[in-house]
Parts: C-alpha cells; sequence; structure tokens
C-alpha cells in the first residue's frame, strides 16, 4: 500500500489496551431480566494499528469466553464482528518485554490484514479469510511487492527485537518466566516486591489479558438488569467468601496470585501455545 505518510503509525502499543477494551468493556450489559429483551448487537467494527501483545493476550479472553465449556454470547458477538488490522512495532518503551516471554515485537497470527512498514508505504501480510476478502475487493488499494522489500521488512523487524531485549538485558533472566513463577510460588520475593503495590487495581486498566469481572444488578422498575464490570484480583474482596473468610487476606498473597494467574495456572500455563 501506498501513501504511507497520510498515516499517523504508532510505533508502539498504547497504554490502553484498545482490543481488550472493545471486546470485554469495562461496564457492559449481559442480561435482561423479566421481560423479553434482545442484548445489543454490535455493527462490524475495524481496529486500526493493534499490537502483537494485544494479540497474544487476546487469546486469552477467547479462552475464557469462547472455551469448550462455555460460551459468552455479548464477547461472541464483538469477536465475530470485528476486523483487525495489526501492525509492526518500529520502536519500543523502557517497559516493553514481549520477547521475554518467547514472543514478537510483531504479529504472527490472530490478524486479519498485518502492516509492515516500509518507506514506500506498508507490506500488507493476509491473516484470515476475512483479510483475504478485503484484499480481493479492493485490488486497487495494492500492489505486488517489488525489488528488496521483504529483506527491508526482515531487517526492520530484526532490528525491533533487538531493540526490545536491550530494553530487557538489565534483568538477566537465566530461566523461562512461566517455569520461575512455578518453581518461585513460595518465595519471599512476592513480599518484597509487593512494597511497590498500593492495591488500587490500577493495573487492570493497562493489562490486556486480565479478564475477571463482577456482576451488578439494577433495578429499573419494570425491569432488572445485570452489567459486568472489571475486577480485580489485587483487591481485598475479590476472593472474599461467605462469612469473611478470605484465602487471599495478605496483599503479599494476591500480588503473587496475580502473576500465578498469568503464568501458572493450569489452563494458561503457556500463553504460547494456547489455540484461539
Amino acid at each position: 500500500i501506498s501513501n504511507a505518510q497520510e498515516i499517523n503509525y504508532n510505533p508502539f502499543r498504547l497504554s490502553q489496551p484498545i482490543l481488550k477494551l472493545l471486546l470485554f468493556s469495562p461496564r457492559e450489559l449481559v442480561a435482561t431480566y423479566f421481560k423479553t429483551s434482545k442484548l445489543p448487537k454490535f455493527n462490524q467494527t475495524i481496529l486500526v494499528g493493534i499490537k502483537a501483545c494485544d494479540l497474544n493476550a487476546s487469546k486469552i479472553l477467547d479462552y475464557n469466553y469462547l472455551g469448550q465449556d462455555y460460551t459468552d454470547e455479548v464477547y461472541k458477538s464483538k469477536r465475530e464482528n470485528i476486523i483487525i488490522f495489526s501492525s509492526d512495532c518500529s520502536d519500543c518503551l523502557d517497559y516493553c518485554f514481549c520477547t521475554e516471554l518467547g514472543f514478537k515485537p510483531y504479529a504472527e497470527e490472530n490478524f486479519d490484514l498485518n502492516f509492515s512498514k516500509v518507506e514506500t508505504g506498508f507490506i500488507v501480510e493476509i491473516g484470515s479469510d476475512k483479510g483475504k476478502e478485503l484484499t480481493e475487493k479492493n485490488k486497487i488499494l495494492f500492489q505486488d511487492i517489488s525489488g528488496n522489500l521483504i529483506e527491508v521488512q526482515e531487517k526492520n523487524r530484526d532490528e525491533i527485537i533487538r531493540k526490545v531485549k536491550s530494553k530487557n538485558s538489565d534483568y538477566n533472566i537465566q530461566t523461562d518466566i512461566y517455569q520461575g513463577v512455578k518453581r518461585n510460588f513460595e518465595s519471599e520475593i512476592w513480599k518484597e516486591e509487593v512494597e511497590k503495590c498500593v492495591d488500587c487495581g490500577a493495573c487492570v486498566l493497562a493489562c490486556p489479558a486480565c479478564r475477571c469481572y463482577i456482576l451488578y444488578d439494577v433495578d429499573k422498575k419494570k425491569n432488572i438488569e445485570r452489567f459486568r464490570f472489571w475486577d480485580a484480583c489485587m483487591f481485598t474482596g475479590y476472593a472474599r467468601v461467605a462469612g469473611g473468610g478470605n484465602p487471599r487476606k495478605k496483599l503479599s498473597e494476591r500480588y503473587r496470585n496475580r502473576f500465578a494467574c498469568k503464568f501458572n495456572l493450569t489452563s494458561f500455563a503457556d500463553y504460547r501455545h494456547l489455540q484461539p
């Protein structure tokens, strides 16, 4: 695709998880009681510039809400009506760490079309039937790759991989993070690290893989509407049960649970191998 100068190209992921915000909204209606009422329908939406980290995290959402044991109809409706135009990262921030998890700073799956910026425009990769249909219907917007553009794309990708790894060089990680969290479940490191945590739950706002929620009923006099709100495992009352029992009373225990949820629970032991 040409005319790249007309596009505002974001070099790295935004602080907010855009894909999760659409698929799993902070507040949304999920059920209506005492009268026949259909849930909201979602129009087809194109998301442009989604980065690989958000795409990888979406596999976790899909696993939860489109799994074999349970299908969330609200989530399913949204998932079926979005078209994802992903794009390669061309820069990174100090806290980018995709390579430490075995991922790349460019999309390898879960997209419809992926855009890699080169000097003369974008190299477009097709990742789904939706993407193929779009390119076939809009052939006038595309042209065959010429010259050394593939080599330029590969060079750009190698460069951003090196840059992300250099940002994480100070960590000097000697083991696989997934196994490291598992082996250190009883470590004192959780008590040390939690000293930086103020138990505010803001991590949920930035994390593209956080998926917990709480249900809340609203009385509309002639009707009862049930809404779903984001919840955070860092909150004191998250795991509290009837009678006041709480298996994770200490902040360090909740902090540890947050990491275990991401890297150690049986169903999600290795996100790299999850199937969408």
